[in-house]
């Protein structure tokens, strides 16, 4: 998983729908649970990434944080439901396309 850290991203930070696109199988409505179990368990979100710019909507997000946070919490956790599995693995897939992709890009833009 030190790789997922040392992942680049095109830009220092994107917007909330920008974030819930680089993975696939992350809905907005499985991100809003995230942060409201983060919230209830006295945390911050600004600890999962997410930070908001004044006179800007949607809220933004230092992806390479929410990525940490995400393997932290959410990936490298060990579940009780089965859903909890399926959850972890499409995230895991979804992570492993994402880092991919961006080789491939890497690769054919030098």
């Amino acid at each position: 998983m030190d790789v997922l850290l040392n992942y680049k991203f095109s830009k220092p930070f994107v917007s909330q729908t920008e974030l819930i696109e680089l993975f696939g199988s992350l809905s907005e409505s499985t991100l809003k649970r995230y942060m409201k179990e983060w919230i209830d368990g006295g945390n911050e979100v600004k600890e999962m990434g997410m930070f908001r710019i004044d006179g800007v909507r949607e809220n933004q997000w230092i992806p390479q944080v929410f990525i940490k946070w995400l393997t932290e919490h959410k990936i490298d956790k060990a579940y009780k439901w089965d859903y909890e599995k399926l959850e972890q693995d499409n995230l895991k897939k979804d992570i492993n396309n994402n880092t991919n992709i961006r080789r491939l890009n890497v690769k054919t833009n030098h």
